[in-house]
């Protein structure tokens, strides 16, 4: 277990990156800029990281773990109430503003979006082809269109141009979905 110490020192330098993400794309991220923007010493970098792209990597890992955290509940069949678990996801994305933003609405995707495309697609397809009617060859295509569709809301809802609560923004992706499936069955 790290000393309290490094757990600091960590945090301290991956919300430097992110404010620096803000700014400006990964390639033109210096680990000299990043030390910087952070207060510490190129040597204190290089004793946790191999380079700036080990540390994004790390921190593109930590995020997809939270957002399968945060969106687990719903794959439960004791989840009673999806759109709080969803009010509730959004309202970590919310929190995590910066980081969330920059991963979803990064013009040179680093395969962020496909990776939380992919943990729906796998987990939801095999939850949906249990509790749902749908015919089997419908399943993934329906599947992937709840989401991208989400995803597509949730990087306009990031950027300001889905003026939504988090609330709003579960109810309004728990409908659109349960609309579009029952289309079909």
């Amino acid at each position: 277990m790290e000393d309290a110490r490094v757990r600091y020192t960590k945090m301290t330098i991956k919300n430097s990156l992110i404010e620096l993400l803000v700014e400006k794309p990964i390639s033109k991220v210096s680990v000299t800029e990043l030390c910087k923007q952070a207060g510490i010493n190129r040597a204190t970098f290089y004793s946790h990281y191999v380079d700036i792209f080990d540390l994004y990597k790390q921190v593109e890992d930590e995020l997809i773990a939270k957002v399968a955290e945060n969106l687990g509940p719903i794959l439960s069949d004791e989840c009673s109430n999806t759109e709080e678990v969803l009010e509730s996801f959004f309202v970590f994305v919310d929190e995590n503003r910066d980081v969330c933003r920059h991963f979803l609405s990064n013009i040179d995707d680093t395969g962020f979006t496909a990776k939380v495309v992919g943990f729906i697609e796998r987990e939801f397809t095999n939850k949906w082809a249990h509790s749902r009617d749908i015919p089997e060859k419908m399943l993934k295509p329906t599947v992937l269109f709840a989401a991208t569709g989400s995803i597509g809301i949730l990087r306009e809802w990031l950027k300001g141009n889905v003026k939504l609560s988090p609330a709003q923004l579960s109810q309004i992706i728990i409908m659109l979905t349960e609309k579009g499936i029952s289309g079909m069955i």
